[in-house]
């Protein structure tokens, strides 16, 4: 379940990063030095460059908080075989002492 979370997170992710790709090139299309640095206020540039700069901070929580879920829930998977393998030793010993005694 928590695999199924940490991707879902991640394609939306995804799909938040596809969605303002066209922003992002249409903003850095243009060259930094005669167009973006002397834009005036209430320009298109200024507008893509707020879009930018608001969507960058959850994307990269996204990404954390996916592969965090996902990380976390190989974890507990791997715990559950150890444990589950334990249990499985423990029942072995308890059957081959009861054979051979």
């Amino acid at each position: 379940m928590l695999v199924l979370m940490g991707w879902m997170l991640l394609i939306i992710g995804l799909i938040a990063a596809i969605a303002t790709n066209g922003t992002v090139s249409a903003y850095w299309a243009n060259s930094i030095s005669t167009v973006l640095n002397p834009a005036e206020a209430g320009s298109i540039h200024l507008d893509r460059l707020a879009i930018i700069t608001g969507v960058k901070p959850w994307l990269g929580a996204l990404r954390f908080a996916g592969m965090s879920l996902v990380f976390t829930a190989i974890t507990l998977s791997l715990t559950v075989v150890i444990r589950t393998l334990q249990g499985q030793e423990m029942a072995l010993r308890n059957f081959i002492q009861a054979r051979t005694s």
